[in-house]
């Protein structure tokens, strides 16, 4: 089986990257698939890459460029890999719907199989339709999935909310690691992970955090994470007298460590997919306490089984939830237990058979 991936790059840390290198490891390492990346501008890549995977770097960069050489370049860029796609002859070819930079990619007629990947919800910002730039952008990516063979998301949730364009396929995130110890959760550390941008919602997080220690200074919360919001955050946990105990950490790849080491697993984003955060904190039985958002939460926290699910912005019912939890080891400890259950079903090996069953039944029609 032949496979190629069509992205911008691979390069730093983030969930999609993430996953998508997991994905192609087991791949190529269990099922002996042929898998090569195509990336547009290849970085620095910080997760560990199967040696067995092929990389293509066409060092072309179509963003942050007067409008006429980013046209220049996209058309450069499309040549290069119709190119590629006609040598290789893959079976499949798999791109992911982020900013239209592979709208093209359905048609160009290479004779694969294309498969549509979203890893956030169509509650995402990058779905609104209200500005020209955007009603565009929106037209875009309704040409990009209704030409690709399938279209794939990550929950239920979210398939409804796609219904309207095509019918998708719900094949969620795996989880690579599923460990084999877990959090004591007897820690006074809470933990939170994710990008630092606006879409994940952090600066709510800072103002929950300083309810919190009016009502409970023993505890610490560590955010592991990068992005252009450093600065900003930085200063607001200054500005509220929070850093003794809030501290912001640089990504790291021993985060399921961090996991362990922690009792509580909060989650504050305006909208999501499918969190690999959230998959990784339940499978080390840490409850969690999330936003009830579109879409991923509501697949893994079950409100008061598992964690809390909160109505979006009110955070005074976050942090007592999060107060209750930290003030409660029975509960946590409880919780936890229920989170590595409602984990399972991210096993790695489950998530990539319905892959396997995806690509060899497609094969042979």
């Amino acid at each position: 089986m032949k496979i190629i991936y069509v992205l911008y790059n691979l390069g730093g840390y983030g969930g999609m990257k993430r996953v998508e290198i997991t994905k192609a490891n087991y791949l190529v390492d269990i099922l002996g698939y042929d898998i090569t990346f195509i990336l547009f501008k290849s970085e620095k890549i910080e997760y560990t890459l199967s040696p067995k995977v092929k990389i293509i770097d066409l060092k072309i960069n179509i963003y942050h460029q007067p409008v006429l050489r980013r046209l220049f370049r996209t058309i450069k860029l499309i040549y290069k890999i119709k190119k590629l796609l006609l040598h290789f002859k893959a079976d499949f070819v798999i791109s992911i719907i982020n900013s239209n930079e592979t709208f093209w990619l359905p048609l160009l007629h290479d004779g694969s199989i294309k498969i549509l990947e979203c890893h956030t919800s169509r509650a995402s910002d990058i779905f609104l339709s209200k500005t020209i730039r955007q009603k565009v952008s929106w037209f875009l990516t309704k040409i990009n999935i209704k030409r690709s063979d399938y279209f794939i998301v990550l929950t239920e949730r979210d398939k409804k909310l796609w219904s309207d364009i095509c019918e998708p396929i719900v094949l969620p995130n795996a989880l690579n690691e599923f460990p084999t110890k877990l959090s004591t959760v007897v820690n006074n550390r809470v933990i939170a992970v994710g990008r630092l941008s606006y879409e994940k919602g952090f600066e709510t997080l800072i103002d929950i955090w300083d309810i919190v220690m009016k009502k409970n200074k023993n505890w610490v919360l560590y955010l592991f994470g990068s992005g252009n919001e450093y600065n900003n955050l930085n200063n607001k946990i200054k500005l509220l007298g929070l850093e003794n105990s809030f501290f912001i950490k640089s990504p790291t790849e021993k985060i399921m460590d961090e996991y362990r080491s922690s009792s509580i697993f909060v989650m504050t984003s305006k909208y999501e997919g499918l969190p690999t955060a959230l998959i990784e904190a339940a499978s080390c039985g840490l409850p969690c306490i999330s936003f009830d958002i579109n879409c991923g939460p509501s697949d893994l926290i079950e409100d008061g089984k598992n964690g809390y699910l909160i109505q979006y912005d009110v955070i005074d019912s976050f942090a007592n939830k999060l107060v209750y939890l930290m003030n409660n080891y029975k509960v946590r400890k409880s919780m936890g237990k229920y989170s590595v259950k409602k984990a399972q079903s991210y096993k790695e090996e489950e998530v990539m058979n319905k892959w396997k069953i995806l690509f060899e039944s497609s094969k042979t029609r």
